[in-house]
């Protein structure tokens, strides 16, 4: 079967592993806005992936992503997939894009765009990590510092610029 897509690049959407404080519980994300990017990506011709990192891919254990507790440094404990299984997967893609609406999963965002860039810095391959917040404009002077792109309302626009500047897709 041939390949749809108009261009090589792609682009992979994460709903980041989510930090909860230990009386609660891990919750899929249920946040529409990344099925509605993925869909526009897609119907321009980019290819797209999505991961809700909480639950993982096709191929995880349940047990070591949704029901996996780790305690993190600032007391919250973190549901979903080990930061250690994220390099691999970035490897296969040119674009790293997050969203989350909690100013309390920002943490994860950052977690996400560090290793983005540390895998591309590793494989010699330019990986663009975009993100969106809605929160403070210090925070978003510190997304800016580990991710390429940062802004709520300029992450579609930034995905669908940089994929055509990577490539041939052409979104006018």
């Amino acid at each position: 079967m041939q390949n749809s897509y108009k261009k090589n690049v792609r682009v992979l959407i994460i709903e980041t592993a989510i930090q909860r404080p230990s009386f609660d519980r891990a919750r899929p994300n249920g946040n529409l806005g990344p099925a509605y990017l993925i869909g526009a990506l897609r119907n321009h011709g980019v290819e797209v992936d999505y991961l809700d990192a909480t639950v993982g891919n096709k191929i995880s254990d349940l047990q070591k992503t949704f029901y996996h507790k780790e305690e993190l440094e600032n007391g919250l404990i973190r549901f979903g997939m080990s930061a250690d299984e994220l390099p691999e997967i970035f490897s296969n893609y040119d674009i790293i894009a997050t969203s989350s609406i909690f100013s309390a999963q920002t943490r994860m965002q950052f977690e996400v765009a560090s290793i983005a860039k540390k895998v591309s810095k590793q494989n010699g391959k330019e990986i663009v990590s975009a993100n969106t917040k809605n929160c403070t404009n210090r925070c978003h002077e510190n997304c800016r510092k580990v991710g390429d792109c940062a802004g709520r309302k300029a992450l579609p626009k930034a995905i669908f610029l940089i994929a055509e500047r990577m490539g041939d897709v052409n979104i006018a």
